[in-house]
């Protein structure tokens, strides 16, 4: 399988991300999924963890916040963020922040938990 780029739509997400699922469950594959992810300046995830899989963040551009466990760190272009099942997370962008995201196994909605009503 070959995938082109520009020809994967995004969607934007209820907290005002704008994601594009590169690889992943809608492709295929179900061992890992990859999507690029661009949160706009004073955009920010809804709190989070997974129940099974794993995270990695690379993140591409922008800098922000990320919290893991109640501890807020800055992250900006260049860093590498490994999050394992159970931890719980939230990226904000303090500039336009852009991601590329790896899961494994693929990512699915059932996988996570929420920690607000939303």
């Amino acid at each position: 399988m070959i995938r082109h780029y520009a020809d994967i739509e995004s969607f934007q997400a209820a907290d005002g991300a704008w994601i594009r699922e590169l690889v992943g469950r809608g492709s295929g594959v179900t061992s890992h999924s990859i999507a690029e992810i661009r949160h706009p300046a004073g955009t920010a995830s809804r709190a989070h963890w997974h129940r099974g899989l794993e995270e990695v963040y690379v993140i591409t551009a922008g800098e922000g916040w990320l919290t893991l466990d109640g501890v807020r760190q800055t992250v900006h272009a260049g860093d590498i963020v490994v999050i394992a099942p159970g931890v719980v997370h939230q990226i904000s962008a303090q500039t336009d922040l852009v991601m590329t995201v790896t899961c494994a196994p693929a990512y699915t909605l059932e996988d996570v938990v929420w920690l607000d009503s939303e």
